[in-house]
């Protein structure tokens, strides 16, 4: 069982790195990893579960300790690693807002057009390519916004930063439409999900 007990914190601790990295920037390949991982973990749980009571009449509540392990594994795992990945991209996008902010500056100068013929996205320049996937501007009612994809997920799950040039979105139905998931991270500067 002692075998099996660091087999189990081996697995919770490649779990909550793969949460942790996926929290910080998601993608698909990402999340398929992330999975895989927390299958495995599924998987441990039961055949912990399966041997602890085996070995329960003869070493009692000690056969259990690999469940445990999994199982506060997980709890610290989908709390923590979640909180530390959201603290990294935080953390990550402060430090690039600068380079952001530079680019939204380009977009309102016409330095950086958006191709007409692709719904306004714009493809960033290879010195901010690192930022986001596209760029896509928007102008309705008189707002101004830019939306920077930065993450991605299956089914569909899309994550931006927004820049909006009145730093609100209170009143824009549309925005809230498409994406239901959104908080404020800067002046004008929102986090935005579907």
């Amino acid at each position: 069982m002692k075998k099996l007990t660091v087999i189990c914190v081996i697995v919770s601790i490649a779990n909550f790195a793969t949460l942790t990295w996926f929290a910080e920037r998601r993608d698909l390949i990402k999340q398929l990893l992330s999975m895989a991982v927390f299958g495995g973990v599924a998987v441990l749980v039961l055949v912990s579960f399966i041997l602890g009571l085996e070995h329960y009449r003869r070493e009692k509540f000690h056969a259990f300790i690999p469940v445990l392990v999994l199982v506060i594994g997980l709890s610290v795992s989908f709390i923590g690693a979640v909180w530390l990945g959201g603290s990294i991209k935080h953390s990550r996008f402060q430090q690039n807002l600068p380079r952001y902010n530079e680019v939204v500056r380009r977009i309102q100068t016409s330095e950086l057009q958006p191709d007409p013929n692709n719904y306004a996205h714009i493809h960033l320049p290879p010195a901010f390519a690192d930022l986001a996937w596209f760029a896509r501007v928007e102008t309705n009612a008189g707002d101004f916004t830019i939306e920077f994809f930065v993450e991605g997920g299956f089914p569909v799950k899309h994550s931006c930063y927004l820049y909006v040039a009145n730093a609100q979105i209170a009143g824009n139905a549309i925005m809230f439409k498409d994406w239901p998931i959104h908080r404020r991270i800067d002046t004008n500067w929102f986090y935005i999900s579907d």
